[in-house]
């Protein structure tokens, strides 16, 4: 459960910097699907990491 917060941190902090993608996403009139893919890619790419990792 810990990974999954490191994961959106270091989503937050190299792919989009200056950005929250929780806000992206969720405080708009208009969601951002874009910033919703780039964190669906960003655990998935993790997982893959994980894999191959360990």
């Amino acid at each position: 459960m810990l990974s999954l917060v490191g994961i959106r941190w270091l989503a937050d902090l190299i792919l989009v910097p200056g950005v929250k993608i929780s806000d992206e996403i969720v405080n708009q009139e208009i969601p951002n699907v874009g910033a919703g893919l780039i964190e669906a890619f960003a655990y998935i790419a993790a997982s893959f990491l994980s894999g191959w990792c360990f």
